[in-house]
């Protein structure tokens, strides 16, 4: 507990209630950003091999057995004082085509950071 005193006001605060709280609502906040990368994600790699063909080197790959994307998840990791997720896939493919000519995941991050940002910082 802390106290701020001075002549014209006086303030007491609880340490760790505040903590307490921000953890909560960056908890909260992180699993929305995930959400949403999520599904940023799936909507890249929602165009249809069928009529587009396979994509292009450099592209998301395109949708054709739908297995890459649902196997799409996003994982709640948080711990008392860390509060962090995972979005990915458990696919041995899926880490092909990342780190491959198709990736997907780290192109979608820099697509959706400012949207991220926002829903993070509630600008």
């Amino acid at each position: 507990m802390r106290t701020l005193n001075s002549a014209h006001c006086f303030v007491k605060f609880d340490d760790k209630k505040l903590q307490r709280l921000a953890h909560a609502e960056m908890h909260k906040r992180l699993i929305k950003a995930a959400i949403l990368l999520l599904n940023g994600i799936r909507d890249d790699i929602s165009l249809p091999t069928q009529t587009l063909g396979p994509s292009k080197p450099g592209e998301p790959p395109h949708r054709d057995t739908s297995q890459l994307w649902n196997s799409l998840f996003w994982q709640d990791m948080t711990e008392p004082r860390k509060v962090q997720v995972i979005v990915g896939t458990n696919l041995f493919y899926g880490a092909i085509h990342e780190f491959g000519e198709r990736p997907f995941l780290r192109p979608a991050v820099l697509r959706y950071f400012s949207a991220m940002r926002r829903v993070l910082t509630q600008e």
